[in-house]
């Protein structure tokens, strides 16, 4: 991911070569319609493709669509994924779209791929972890091997979070050739350390938009059209029910304090403690 975004962004490439990358999946207009229907206005009112777990839900998704404060903050960050094209995105990376083997890794189903907040791809791939680590609640019977899955998704979040960082940081100190922050303008010492600094915002804006695309992410896999397996396969729609209320507890939480997040430690240890009621 770090490679892929940062290699098709303004920080790597002339301008001229992004804008013509940009022009060629700007034509992809039929899955970005989908994309921003399904995940920044259906669950957030009366549609007809959203299901979720009834009647247990019933009332949360009504709270959902009655709650302006967190309609505004999703539709600031669907905003922000309609206008903010830093580099080229995956566009539905969840956990089923990544195929490992012991020795290899490929992502698949690239047909909503477009230009986008890098953090959106992110988010979609964290949310996958904590909706997968709110469902062995209720997969896994209590114990240490439970405990042990948790604890794994739980480091798992934090971690993809550093290599990603580092791997992204690695390829912007490497030589380039774009027009974003030329080299030649931060050559003396001073220069390297204002750019250091730019550096430094810019990831931490990368995260503040993953983490909030992770809890729209949430909601949209409980409350809209598209669900995960992680928890359609809980066969009893009361235990079911908890854990997805859990999640959107969460979810709700990280959208109505955005600037809260700035260490992706005490994120992921939040996901832990808002399961904790279901333990």
């Amino acid at each position: 991911m770090a490679q892929a975004c940062f290699a098709t962004s303004h920080l790597a490439q002339p301008f001229e070569a992004v804008a013509d990358a940009m022009a060629l999946f700007a034509r992809n207009q039929s899955t970005l319609r989908i994309s921003t229907d399904l995940i920044f206005a259906d669950p957030y009112q009366i549609a007809a493709r959203n299901r979720w777990t009834s009647p247990q839900l019933d009332a949360a998704a009504a709270t959902f669509r009655a709650d302006a404060r967190v309609k505004r903050a999703v539709s600031e960050l669907g905003y922000r994924f309609l206008t903010c094209k830093q580099a080229l995105l995956h566009g539905d990376l969840h956990s089923g779209s990544v195929m490992v083997t012991a020795h290899d890794t490929r992502v698949i189903d690239p047909e909503f791929a477009l230009y986008g907040p890098i953090g959106f791809d992110l988010g979609a791939f964290l949310a996958n972890l904590v909706l997968n680590h709110h469902a062995q609640f209720a997969l896994m019977p209590p114990g240490d091997a439970r405990d042990a899955v948790q604890g794994w998704l739980v480091a798992a979040m934090a971690q993809f979070w550093h290599r990603f960082r580092a791997r992204f940081l690695e390829l912007w100190r490497g030589p380039v050739t774009s027009d974003a922050f030329p080299g030649a303008l931060f050559a003396d010492a001073a220069g390297a350390l204002a750019l250091d600094a730019a550096r430094e915002r810019f990831m931490a804006e990368v995260l503040r938009d993953a983490v909030g695309y992770a809890a729209v992410k949430i909601i949209r896999r409980i409350l809209g059209f598209a669900h995960v397996l992680d928890l359609e396969a809980i066969a009893d729609p009361d235990r079911r029910a908890a854990c997805e209320r859990a999640c959107l507890a969460f979810a709700r939480e990280t959208l109505l304090h955005p600037g809260a997040v700035t260490d992706i430690e005490a994120w992921a240890a939040a996901v832990a403690r808002s399961g904790a009621a279901l333990a």
